[in-house]
């Protein structure tokens, strides 16, 4: 009999679903309500599309969230982003790009690279929460 981790969920391809998903979703990874979509469609919003406060602390966390087809988050687009997340405010503690990419070592090895520049200019660490990451939370 197959398990639910068996289960083969398709990546949603609307980028408003996967917000709704990934708000969802940090919300109880950050185990705090009140994380919440940051502004609208069309306004600066610093590189983070949802942002919350882990709970019981005053730590900001932001995420990004990323729909991408077969070709992937190239590390432009992950370095772009990171960049961008510098203007937030108030400053983050940690930054996630969330996409519907599949798992990629290099992305991730990227995203150590630029949290360890960035914990002396920025203050915030960095990772990639990939489609595989998603389905398995």
């Amino acid at each position: 009999m197959a398990g639910f981790r068996d289960v083969q969920l398709p990546p949603p391809v609307d980028e408003n679903d996967f917000e709704r998903l990934c708000l969802s979703l940090w919300r109880r990874l950050l185990n705090n309500p009140h994380t919440q979509l940051n502004g609208r469609r069309g306004q600066r919003q610093g590189g983070v599309d949802l942002f919350g406060r882990r709970g019981g602390t005053t730590e900001w966390v932001g995420v990004q969230c990323k729909v991408r087809g077969s070709s992937g988050l190239s590390e432009a687009e992950l370095v772009a982003e990171v960049e961008k997340a510098k203007s937030f405010n108030p400053k983050l503690k940690e930054y996630v790009v969330a996409t519907t990419s599949k798992r990629d070592a290099t992305l991730q090895q990227i995203a150590r690279n630029l949290c360890e520049g960035s914990m002396s200019g920025a203050g915030f660490s960095v990772s990639v929460f990939s489609w595989d990451d998603i389905r398995q939370e």
